[in-house]
């Protein structure tokens, strides 16, 4: 018998990734997580934007060029309002990060540990709003200085920690599985933010251009409660894909 010669190519098909556990969900935990979870992101969303309408309102009451946490002094008149405003954040924070716990996935870049997630980079900076809208700055906040230093510093870190893991947020979602619109948005916004609030943090402690410093500061924040805003709303309407990977079969 002649034995004939089938060359075998190497196909390449699209096979499923082995899911972690949040993943394999029956169909009855599916329906009551995607009617609850999508209203998270609603919720949050416009408590991320009321919190904005807060801090311009406020920020137009002043008068004059301050930084945005000193619109929480005591002495001020929108301190009870600029509070309202952090905890908002802090509360759209929590709402978006369990909305989109386990459903979106950050492709590998620069070795970033596979267990830091979006939502727990929102989740931490919601926790950071919350302390800084708990230790409120004094009249010449952000830098430390007097016998408030303490006061001072603290809310200072908490809200300059809450601005990195915001901005680290951002820069997973542009590396995430969400479509091309969101990430584009999330990587321009990040860099955007990064950059400014870096500016006004630095003429802020070389006590140069205050007013200047403090726009700029104002402009990260605009920045930042804008791509909330967006985000919780991509959030809500939008499912990104399961990850899947090519393998060759042969």
């Amino acid at each position: 018998m002649e034995r004939e010669n089938i060359e075998h190519e190497p196909s390449t098909q699209s096979i499923p990734v082995e899911l972690p556990k949040r993943y394999h969900q029956t169909p009855q935990d599916c329906r009551s997580s995607w009617i609850h979870r999508p209203t998270a992101a609603l919720l949050g969303s416009g408590a991320a934007a009321v919190s904005l309408v807060i801090i311009w309102a406020a920020r137009a009451a002043v008068g004059r060029p301050v930084y945005v946490s000193e619109l929480g002094a005591a002495s001020e008149p929108t301190a009870g309002w600029f509070r309202l405003a952090l905890l908002l954040i802090a509360a759209s924070c929590f709402l978006i990060g369990w909305s989109i716990h386990g459903r979106s996935t950050v492709r590998p870049l620069l070795n970033w540990p596979h267990y830091w997630s979006i939502s727990l980079s929102v989740g931490a900076a919601g926790s950071l709003f919350f302390i800084a809208s708990q230790v409120p700055c004094t009249t010449g906040c952000p830098l430390p200085a007097g016998s408030n230093a303490i006061q001072d510093f603290s809310h200072t870190l908490s809200a300059a920690l809450a601005f990195s893991f915001g901005i680290v947020a951002m820069l997973q979602t542009a590396a995430s599985n969400y479509g091309a619109p969101l990430r584009v948005l999330s990587m321009c916004c990040g860099l955007a933010v990064l950059f400014v609030a870096s500016s006004g943090g630095i003429l802020s402690l070389l006590q140069i251009r205050t007013d200047t410093g403090g726009l700029l500061e104002f402009i990260a924040t605009t920045i930042g409660l804008v791509w909330f805003v967006i985000f919780g709303l991509f959030a809500a309407i939008e499912r990104p894909p399961l990850p899947h990977v090519k393998k060759h079969a042969g």
